[in-house]
């Protein structure tokens, strides 16, 4: 009423609240308050509907048990036919797990901007004060793939950032041609919640691709190989390279599953850079899967160029990089990878081929 107590409340305000309609009517709705929203945001709610206009917003309330709840709600003045007040309508929705999903997500974006801010700084300062040591050597690669990590997340990013910024912008349109009904911001809200959703997945990954691995577990190098081209795919294809993926059957072995996937990570990441350097227009990389007497082999190759006959047989050093950003451990820590902790073989070589022209190929024995 125009007192501001409660007249009639349906079902579903019942069921959210956990008040019996006993409870509510002719009370005030301040029954509902948990002290969060402010004073000064329910003076300008009172006065905005005091005076005939629809007020807009979001409050955090609290239910009967206590617990807190987040609401949408559009509070609006019934007129009669004299134009005086004669009542408040209050249409409320549910928005806690979207906002719950919203804080998530800014809290990930914030430590992910924090961590890209100082991750230059941090792989600079231990290079320069550990270069003989090879425990810090093996953390600097960490770091080193955690930027090429965030820099792949960026790019799968760009494509559903676009489609929210779309979504938003057509909400005016639709106001202002009345089509802004329930059914249309049910619609809005569960696409966006979609693409939030899949953005967090993206983190997920992100997270689970850097969890250490104490032990060798048998692993698919397959599964292995289609995972580093999902992570890699955006930045890929932002510079038009081309993947292809040729396998005649699964292989299975013993080792670390993250570890070879940051291998193949350093392998990609480095014909991506050469392809970008040289201005290849065509550009492709082919990777293979087979396995023969036991043994499984991997090859990638590209039609970048190939690698100066002066410096490959040096690539694999540690620190010995030709581009000028470069850290020089990502191609060393890979034959460590392969080489070391799971006792295989890494090697590079140039080839030509009529089709294909000329590139480099890494080859990883397993």
């Amino acid at each position: 009423d125009t007192n501001g107590n409660i007249e009639y409340v349906n079902q579903k305000f019942l069921d959210l609240t956990g008040y019996s309609r006993e409870e509510l009517i002719g009370k005030n709705p301040r029954i509902l308050k948990s002290g969060e929203t402010s004073p000064e945001e329910y003076k300008r709610l009172w006065k905005t509907i005091s005076e005939g206009g629809a007020w807009k917003g979001v409050f955090h309330n609290k239910k009967k048990n206590g617990e807190l709840y987040w609401e949408l709600a559009s509070i609006s003045p019934i007129k009669d036919k004299d134009g005086k007040i004669t009542h408040f309508l209050g249409v409320k929705e549910d928005i806690t797990d979207r906002k719950r999903a919203e804080e998530a997500l800014q809290k990930t974006l914030k430590e992910l901007s924090e961590l890209n801010k100082n991750l230059d700084k941090r792989v600079d300062e231990e290079l320069r004060k550990n270069r003989e040591k090879d425990r810090i050597l093996i953390q600097q690669s960490r770091l080193a793939g955690m930027g090429e990590m965030i820099g792949n997340i960026a790019h799968q990013w760009r494509q559903p950032i676009n489609a929210l910024g779309i979504i938003i912008q057509n909400l005016i349109p639709a106001y202002e041609n009345k089509k802004l009904t329930r059914k249309y911001l049910e619609n809005v809200v569960q696409k966006s919640m979609d693409i939030i959703k899949n953005m967090s997945g993206t983190i997920d990954d992100f997270r689970n691709f850097f969890k250490p691995e104490k032990e060798k577990e048998q692993f698919s190098i397959k599964e292995a190989i289609e995972k580093t081209i999902s992570f890699m795919e955006a930045s890929l294809t932002d510079y038009n390279i081309k993947v292809e993926f040729k396998f005649t059957k699964d292989v299975l072995r013993m080792g670390y599953f993250n570890e070879y996937c940051q291998a193949l990570v350093n392998i990609l990441s480095n014909a991506r850079d050469a392809v970008i350097e040289r201005e290849i227009k065509k550009a492709n990389i082919w990777i293979e899967l087979k396995e023969k007497d036991g043994i499984s082999c991997v090859t990638i190759s590209d039609n970048a160029g190939g690698i100066p006959e002066d410096i490959i047989d040096r690539i694999f050093d540690p620190y010995f990089s030709t581009k000028p950003q470069g850290t020089g451990i990502g191609l060393y820590m890979s034959k460590m990878i392969i080489e070391k902790s799971m006792g295989g073989r890494l090697f590079a070589r140039n080839i030509l081929d009529k089709k294909r022209g000329k590139g480099a190929q890494f080859t990883i024995e397993l």
